[in-house]
């Protein structure tokens, strides 16, 4: 069975995404590759991701957290109904859901839940406590508690709407396109930031990738706020910006994007990956822009292009895939569904080696054809994984 964790800033989406058509529909998927493809919703933004203070000090957050988990147990208990099989569980998800799946894969309260995980576009980041809950309380000022009040009686007596309005009105960091909610070390669920215990060896087969150009989506129309917790010092901040030298004038959001990409998801995936058991980690670059989604004001390979392809749900985008664009999104899902069923992309063939050791080659997506490349932007994430190793910036995302 293949789970499917929706993205969406942890502040927006579904499990069909009804919005944009379906593009969730797992029904291709199924039907074409003998798999079974199951969805969930979980609670976004306040409802979701809140953080609030207990008596004695500890902090309870994570309810999104929660209720992915909770699918995945009522899954695991109903499977058979289904002509599932409890023991074979992969989970999967984009963006927020690639995230929630490096969340999964490294809370004790999820072992055992799943054999199998596929994170697209996502890294291995939370927000420290202190962070999380000064965005709570910041929250209830704007959902009019006072100074003072207990936040959480406060906001248990708002009704759901006066909740949603205040999120909606309150701008950043509650707005949909805000990195102001999502999940937080609390002790729990996490119990230490995610990039720190993935240190610790992955449990389980993981196949993780981005697309070439990730950054560009946020960098052209959104600014973002992170925990000054995990901001980089003086000197890594020069580091940076030696590393990625801006021109001495014009538009620098090609650069800004670089580093998005390269800090935000790249490398951090890289990283995780690293971790993974000999043989257990699979790493993939997305590298095609098209017509289909049909083209827009942002440039590149931008977050969230591969999940037509992924699906094979081009009509959710008003568009047709040409032939190779056919093409690639039949290897995509084989390669998803060889991974859930068999813990390997391509068990036949061998032509998507596992990633990690001395081999650090991921396999690039193209419509005109895949192929494989080493040490893709080494350099810069040689560089990320030093600055996050002496103590630095943990990677953090919308």
């Amino acid at each position: 069975m293949m789970v499917w964790i929706h993205g969406g800033g942890f502040v927006d989406g579904d499990a069909g995404d009804a919005s944009e058509g379906n593009t969730y529909d797992g029904c291709g998927l199924a039907a074409s590759h003998g798999v079974i493809v199951a969805g969930m919703n979980y609670r976004l933004g306040v409802l979701g991701f809140a953080a609030l203070e207990r008596a004695g000090g500890g902090v309870d957050a994570n309810f999104g957290l929660e209720d992915q988990r909770e699918a995945l147990r009522w899954l695991r208990d109903q499977a058979f109904a289904i002509g599932g099989d409890p023991a074979r569980v992969t989970i999967f998800g984009e963006s927020a859901g690639g995230m929630s799946v490096f969340h999964h894969l490294v809370s004790p309260r999820s072992a055992g839940l799943f054999r199998a995980a596929i994170s697209e576009s996502g890294l291995p980041t939370a927000a420290g406590r202190e962070f999380s809950l000064g965005n709570t309380r910041a929250f209830a000022r704007a959902a009019g508690c006072e100074r003072g009040e207990p936040i959480r009686a406060c906001l248990l007596g708002k009704s759901m709407d006066e909740l949603i309005r205040a999120q909606a009105a309150g701008g950043s960091p509650f707005a949909s396109n805000s990195t102001g909610w999502g999940a937080t070390v609390d002790g729990v669920d996490l119990t230490d930031y995610p990039r720190r215990l993935m240190a610790h060896r992955l449990r389980v087969p993981v196949l993780a990738g981005f697309n070439t150009d990730e950054g560009n989506v946020f960098v052209w129309h959104v600014l973002t706020e992170f925990d000054p917790g995990t901001a980089l010092n003086p000197a890594q901040l020069a580091e940076v910006f030696r590393r990625y030298p801006a021109a001495p004038e014009g538009d620098q959001r090609i650069l800004a994007a670089r580093v998005f990409t390269d800090y935000g998801i790249l490398c951090g995936t890289q990283c995780a990956l690293s971790s993974a058991a000999p043989g257990k980690a699979f790493f993939y670059r997305f590298d095609h822009r098209g017509g289909c989604p049909k083209p827009g004001t942002v440039p590149g390979v931008y977050h969230g292009l591969e999940l037509p392809y992924v699906f094979g749900t081009p009509a959710s985008y008003q568009c047709s895939f040409d032939a190779g664009e056919e093409a690639l999104s039949a290897r995509m899902q084989r390669l998803w569904a060889d991974f859930a069923k068999h813990l390997a992309p391509s068990p036949s063939d061998g032509s998507f080696p596992a990633f990690g050791g001395e081999n650090m080659t991921n396999l690039v997506l193209r419509a005109s054809g895949d192929s494989l490349e080493g040490g893709y932007r080494a350099d810069f994430c040689r560089f990320w994984s030093e600055v996050w190793q002496l103590g630095g910036a943990s990677p953090l995302l919308v």
